[in-house]
């Protein structure tokens, strides 16, 4: 971490990057004086002069399991879920047309499960980074590389 201050020295570059969250802790040989103890905590190594700077906050369990979401805003997450949603029932639709049109099915319209299962299926390709159904119809196929390509 580089501080723009042309005079300042490494600890006051390792405390600032610390009290930013950049890093955890320092390592370093510093010299202990009245002001840097004022300015944390220090610890001694009893075998080398080595001083170890502990950050002082720690995370909430919370914190550390919404840290998954942090890299996307909500809005980003919410679009992602909408356009997978869009995305697994139109390929349902698509393949339940296909296999209407060939007479393998009474009816168009997909039952609640069959919607509720590709739905789960989109979500599952979106974690596991592949699409996990095999399309029956040339339309599901080229859909199925432009899902790919979104993942």
């Amino acid at each position: 971490v580089k501080v723009r201050s042309g005079s300042v020295g490494t600890f006051t570059q390792c405390a600032y990057a610390v009290g930013l969250g950049y890093l955890d802790f320092c390592i370093g040989s510093f010299t202990v004086n009245a002001l840097r103890n004022s300015m944390s905590s220090m610890f001694t190594v009893e075998t080398e002069p080595l001083y170890l700077m502990a950050r002082g906050k720690v995370p909430t369990v919370w914190e550390r399991v919404t840290r998954v979401f942090k890299p996307f805003k909500f809005e980003v997450w919410v679009v992602l879920a909408l356009m997978v949603t869009f995305i697994s029932l139109f390929m349902l639709f698509q393949e339940s047309f296909f296999e209407y049109m060939n007479e393998e099915k009474e009816s168009l319209m997909p039952k609640f499960g069959q919607l509720l299962k590709t739905v789960f299926l989109g979500f599952r390709s979106l974690t596991d980074g592949g699409v996990l159904h095999v399309w029956e119809s040339w339309g599901g196929r080229v859909t199925s590389l432009g899902f790919g390509a979104f993942l």
